[in-house]
């Protein structure tokens, strides 16, 4: 079982967990156990892109869209819900033209105001352009309609930190249940910094699942959801190894967690995990 990136979708507007219209929301799991880096062409300028295919929907940051030459831009405001107990801000669309080695692909991206990654490629534009993700070659093949290979580009490895997670302090999670829970890193990040949370496996074999996640630390503390799927309640010790975090020195790359609502207690109703 692998969990990913978790993000609910809404295209007409509004808010992603309005309860009023469940079927409008659209919850996906990642089989990748980190996310995929390629080099790519975002309407004629190289950048950096993740694809993500926990992300229902693609999203550029607002600052990337001021470097680069784009027309007809819509306003629309709306949120997306993560699964990280906060919401990306959309402030628009804007079609995106997204050049892999060559090959042209055109995407309606949602514009946010509070995503660190510059370019976050998801499933609108994975599934249209029949994208296979081969982490073994550490490649991503862009198919066409008999299945054949129209292009191929290979995995990058930004430059990163890695720096160990722990559990704040003791915690009982209830059957069935999804949390928020705090977290420290264990070295000393004077200013607040945008990194990428990976999860240990450890706990995996007793069904307590951590999400991969793009969180914002300050003061060498973030939050986090952690996931019990079991039939029974479970207790983690305080200092209880849960992960650990990449960042880069820049703070323009990584999606940005604002502050989380104190209600976090959720039942597991809205997660799907797919093994």
């Amino acid at each position: 079982l692998s969990s990913g990136f978790l993000l609910a979708e809404t295209r007409d507007g509004g808010h992603s967990s309005n309860k009023q219209n469940p079927s409008r929301i659209n919850y996906t799991s990642s089989t990748l156990s980190t996310p995929v880096y390629i080099n790519v062409q975002v309407n004629n300028k190289q950048h950096e892109a993740i694809i993500d295919t926990g992300s229902a929907v693609t999203i550029i940051n607002h600052k990337l869209l001021k470097k680069i030459y784009y027309k007809n831009f819509i306003y629309k405001s709306k949120l997306h819900k993560s699964a990280n107990c906060s919401s990306i801000n959309i402030i628009g669309e804007i079609e995106l033209e997204i050049k892999i080695q060559g090959h042209k692909t055109y995407i309606l991206a949602d514009v946010a105001t509070n995503l660190i990654t510059d370019l976050l490629l998801g499933n609108d534009w994975i599934y249209p352009n029949n994208v296979i993700i081969d982490s073994p070659q550490q490649h991503i093949f862009l198919m066409n309609e008999n299945r054949k290979i129209i292009v191929s580009t290979p995995f990058v490895k930004p430059k990163q930190l890695r720096l160990p997670v722990l559990l704040t302090e003791e915690i009982t999670l209830p059957p069935k249940s999804e949390k928020c829970i705090n977290i420290k890193i264990l070295s000393s990040m004077n200013k607040t910094s945008e990194a990428l949370f990976e999860p240990t496996r450890h706990l995996h074999s007793k069904a307590i699942f951590l999400i991969n996640a793009l969180i914002k630390v300050e003061g060498n503390r973030s939050r986090i959801m952690i996931i019990n799927a079991n039939d029974r309640q479970k207790t983690l010790s305080k200092n209880t190894t849960l992960g650990h975090i990449s960042y880069r020195s820049e703070a323009n790359n990584y999606l940005i967690l604002p502050e989380v609502s104190q209600d976090n207690n959720k039942r597991l109703m809205s997660t799907k995990i797919f093994s």
